[in-house]
């Protein structure tokens, strides 16, 4: 959900953008490459997700399944997002996991438009939950060099 809230921001307000990542998302087919059809109800989709990936559906509980369906539906919306995000002045980095459904498609779309694309085993989800290596230096240099000369000093290294 984090890669198609990027693009949202991407559409709604590039002014508040140094750089973008977008993560496990195809913001240009939506979750037809994920799914392989256009659109799934719900029930359809979080029986999935719970066969998937059971220990990241464990919160979802019967009191956050009424704005969750909602805003799964939200997710086939990605009209102007691949204008938005290529009429961006700003560094872009597009990072998907090799097993993401969305790897593909997004390092296709990344050469065919000269965006920066980061790969990882596995999904992007458990390179991020299971600390992949080259994750942090990656997105630390990328930070690094988006951004102003004001935040390169917050985004190095912690000590």
């Amino acid at each position: 959900m984090g890669g198609w809230i990027s693009a949202g921001v991407a559409i709604h307000h590039p002014e508040r953008l140094q750089s973008l990542v977008i993560a496990g998302w195809d913001f240009v087919d939506g979750m037809t490459a994920a799914i392989g059809t256009d659109q799934i109800e719900f029930e359809a989709f979080m029986g999935l997700a719970r066969e998937m990936a059971p220990e990241l559906t464990e919160w979802v509980t019967e009191a956050v399944t009424e704005a969750l369906g909602p805003c799964l539906s939200q997710l086939y919306d990605i009209e102007g997002a691949a204008a938005a995000v290529l009429n961006l002045d700003i560094p872009v980095l597009l990072w998907n996991g090799q097993d993401d459904p969305y790897h593909d498609p997004m390092l296709a779309f990344s050469r065919q438009h000269g965006l920066q694309f980061f790969s990882t085993d596995g999904d992007h989800m458990e390179a991020m939950i299971g600390g992949a290596p080259q994750v942090l230096p990656t997105l630390r240099r990328f930070f690094a060099n988006a951004c102003s000369p004001a935040c390169s000093s917050s985004v190095g290294p912690r000590s």
